[in-house]
């Protein structure tokens, strides 16, 4: 899938004469991306999290279910709340 992906956004790229491009994924396509753009000596950067504390697993959880069923998190609802 790693090609598949980056060879989209190549050929996005050529078609809109684009010379940057931003990839978001998850981490586990990165060293896929990374090995694929190497290969073809093309530059890139990888920016990624740096966890520095304990992850509340309850916490992320919950958000993580609000997040599939598509509900507004709290900030979003304080903003539209009138």
């Amino acid at each position: 899938r790693d090609h598949i992906l980056i060879d989209r956004t190549y050929q996005k790229m050529v078609e809109g004469n684009q010379k940057i491009a931003t990839i978001v994924t998850g981490g586990f396509h990165t060293a896929g991306i990374e090995r694929y753009l190497k290969e073809k000596d093309i530059s890139y950067l990888v920016f990624a999290p740096r966890i520095t504390k304990a992850i509340d697993q309850k916490q992320e959880a919950k958000l993580y279910e609000i997040a599939m069923r598509n509900l507004p998190t709290r900030l979003e609802t304080m903003l539209t709340e009138r």
